[in-house]
């Protein structure tokens, strides 16, 4: 059809194409320009309906703060800066760290011994007995040998084995300990000095005194006395952290502490500072309810549920007009009764009569304008006289506004049906759109079969015009 679009008009000497095309976009632009800007405005509403949405998801992250047991009892730690006997401290023996659901408390505490795990030194030198030296002089192992490492006592031991075959280096013998199977956290090192000797170290990174480590076999290749055993290269036994929590001393295998006192986790750093009379000094830990922290959980969501309201009032306002003209200042869901019915909901639950007297007297005020927010001064006075009552007056708030935030963040709730009823909607508009391509494609085909019929028709008259008009012309020139 293009190219019979193209050569309209060649033979009547007529711009047909340029009328053709005139007429169709007119027609398609009859067509189009109420669905497309139907289009428009449901692309705008759509892009409302996500703004909404995460403006509650924001506003629900917050009410879920106050159904959350933890957002009720922060605690927080101090320690004092002093010790016992009044020195000032240059660093702390001990950490404190208070656990979720920690109850208020006062802890004196001092460091009798940090946990350390075992370590060895040795001494191979040039005369060791398990060692010769090779073709260049280096220091090998004049057989095969095998070392066993074991790891605490009974039925808990672990053990693993090491095979050094003759002839191999310090070096090889070091890498054979480290790289063994089932090496449970034993790593050898050695330093080399000028007169050529090596000094090893061998430890275990498992504290505790329950976890001494032990070794067996040919242990001259460590440089160690087979008559006297490895406990003789012992340069450190492992041992217990110990620290003494208001007059009771207890013991951990490691230096963290979190199972023996209630709600806290100490850590031992380093052993305290010894007294004249050769006691530990103690340093004061206090663990006190976190007032200000429970404030912020409750004021944000009242702040929430004004940042909710001022979004809803934004997102639903109507265009304005000036002389009869759209001013086109509307939100993208102008008019919607969900931006309105939804921050109406939420505070109505606020300000239902068995909600309101409490809240009234827990430090909630409400603004003329609707805005709620949180006296925190009187809050916080509520806090103090009945914390049990006033925390769970919020959780019972918090249970209401969920309730209602549910029925329309739910699945199939009132904003998923608002969400999918416009993409349906917007679905529809592009159907009709492409329906609409298929109207003008065939519009088009019409009125140019017909104008191609024109086109022949006059270029027939044409011709017929131009036979007649020279007949007359000879007729004249005759009777002349």
């Amino acid at each position: 059809m293009s190219s019979t679009i193209s050569t309209l008009g060649t033979q009547s000497g007529m711009d047909l194409k340029s009328v053709i095309d005139a007429m169709v976009s007119n027609y398609k632009s009859t067509l189009e320009t109420s669905v497309t800007t139907q289009k428009k405005l449901m692309e705008v509403q759509i892009s409302g309906i996500s703004t909404l949405k995460s403006s509650v998801s924001t506003f629900s992250d917050k009410v879920s703060k106050l159904l959350d047991d933890d957002s009720y009892t922060p605690v927080s730690v101090s320690r004092e800066t002093t010790d016992s006997e009044g020195n000032e401290l240059k660093s702390y023996p001990y950490g404190i760290s208070a656990k979720s659901g920690a109850s208020a408390g006062r802890y004196d505490i001092s460091v009798l011994q940090t946990a350390k795990s075992t370590e060895f030194s040795s001494k191979i030198a040039s005369d060791s007995s398990a060692y010769k030296a090779d073709s260049d002089g280096n220091l090998v192992t004049d057989k095969d040998s095998t070392l066993t490492f074991t790891k605490g006592t009974g039925d808990d031991a672990k053990t693993f084995t090491v095979s050094v075959k003759a002839g191999s280096s310090v070096d090889d013998v070091r890498k054979a300990i480290n790289d063994a199977s089932g090496n449970f956290g034993i790593s050898a090192n050695y330093v080399r000095g000028n007169d050529g000797a090596y000094n090893l170290s061998i430890q275990s990174d498992s504290t505790g005194a329950s976890n001494e480590v032990s070794i067996t076999g040919d242990i001259a290749i460590l440089g160690m006395d087979e008559s006297k055993g490895s406990s003789d290269s012992i340069k450190q036994h492992a041992q217990d952290a110990k620290i003494n929590v208001n007059g009771t001393e207890i013991s951990s295998d490691t230096n963290t502490f979190d199972k023996q006192v209630s709600g806290v986790t100490i850590t031992a750093y380093e052993e305290s500072a010894k007294n004249d009379d050769g006691s530990h000094a103690t340093v004061h830990s206090e663990i006190t309810r976190d007032y200000s922290s429970v404030t912020s959980t409750v004021s944000a969501m009242f702040s929430g549920l004004n940042e909710l309201s001022a979004s809803c009032e934004k997102l639903g306002k109507r265009d304005t007009y000036t002389n009869g003209v759209s001013n086109y200042d509307g939100g993208d869901l102008a008019g919607s009764s969900i931006t309105q019915n939804l921050p109406i909901a939420l505070k109505n639950v606020i300000l239902k009569s068995d909600n309101l007297p409490k809240l009234l007297e827990y430090g909630v005020t409400m603004a003329k304008d609707g805005t709620f927010s949180l006296d925190s001064s009187k809050f916080q006075k509520a806090l103090k006289e009945d914390y049990t009552g006033v925390t769970n007056a919020f959780k019972e708030l918090g249970n209401q506004m969920n309730a209602s935030l549910k029925t329309y963040t739910r699945t199939g709730g009132i904003l998923d049906t608002y969400q999918n009823s416009s993409k349906s909607q917007l679905d529809s508009y592009e159907k009709r759109l492409e329906q609409y391509d298929e109207r003008v494609s065939a519009y088009e085909n019409t009125l140019t079969a017909r104008f191609s019929k024109l086109d022949k028709l006059v270029s027939t008259w044409n011709g017929y015009s131009s036979s007649l008009t020279s007949i007359f012309k000879q007729l004249q020139n005759s009777g002349d």
